[in-house]
């Protein structure tokens, strides 16, 4: 069983925003992650039961042939670099491994390399729960 984060109740930063994803949970996912603009998605208040490293599934989608890339932050920690392959239609995972606190006052942040490049659209982050 996994508590579902969906990107577009998330926080956006930079030129990230919207786009419409007819395969996604929500009917959106966030889009522009990465690019000139530095766009981020910050899911706030993911809960964990006990103090933990736990795989986190990022879901999303990518229709660029060649595997796009994103870093992930764990509650400011150090960028964990993600790589999405090519995903059209239904969204796909990646996977990412979170050392998650105790509570509900864990965040994970996707963000682009800082190099210009754009991540994937991101749908949702399926936590595990105990």
């Amino acid at each position: 069983m996994a508590a579902v984060y969906e990107a577009e109740a998330a926080a956006y930063g930079g030129g990230a925003r919207d786009v419409a994803c007819s395969g996604c949970s929500g009917g959106t996912a966030a889009g522009y992650i990465g690019g000139d603009d530095g766009g981020t998605v910050t899911f706030s208040g993911i809960e964990s039961d006990v103090d933990a490293l736990t795989t986190v599934r990022v879901k999303y989608l990518s229709g660029d042939a060649a595997p796009r890339y994103a870093n992930a932050v764990v509650n400011g920690g150090a960028p964990q670099r993600l790589a999405f392959v090519q995903a059209t239609g239904d969204p796909s995972s990646s996977v990412l491994l979170a050392q998650l606190k105790q509570g509900s006052d864990n965040t994970i942040v996707i963000q682009g390399l800082g190099d210009g490049s754009w991540g994937p659209d991101v749908d949702r982050l399926m936590v595990p729960v105990s």
